[in-house]
């Protein structure tokens, strides 16, 4: 599993160890602190998810942009946020960039494990394949 992570937040765990926690279950995470950053990595195609914090500016264009570019190859988008509120999240799922996921940050590493083994249907444990 291969994760661009794009968010300036260098720790969004509950728990310190939580990159760690990732790379032991075989989640390849890409960090990238902006949104011009994310834009530049899109047309590679080299993670199956985007994680996007909704407080970085340019936030809401990115998803529709990856909304449309990932409607036929099957990568998927969840976006965390530390401030918005579940009628925010609600509001926003049913706007031209809505993410397949929405996730409050910080999150334990296991949250976040579980959450992309339900997006992609599979155990946590298949997640490195």
């Amino acid at each position: 599993m291969r994760v661009l992570w794009v968010d300036a937040d260098g720790n969004p765990w509950t728990d310190s160890n939580g990159w760690r926690v990732l790379e032991d279950f075989g989640v390849k995470v890409r960090r990238v602190p902006t949104v011009a950053e994310a834009q530049k990595d899109l047309p590679q195609k080299d993670f199956d998810l985007i994680l996007v914090r909704a407080e970085l500016q340019g936030a809401p264009s990115l998803l529709v942009q990856c909304r449309k570019l990932f409607a036929k190859d099957g990568r998927k988008v969840v976006l965390a946020s530390s401030e918005w509120s579940k009628e925010q999240f609600r509001n926003h799922s049913k706007t031209e960039g809505a993410a397949h996921r929405y996730a409050r940050i910080p999150m334990p590493p296991e949250g976040f494990l579980n959450l992309v083994s339900d997006i992609f249907g599979c155990s946590v444990e298949e997640l490195a394949d």
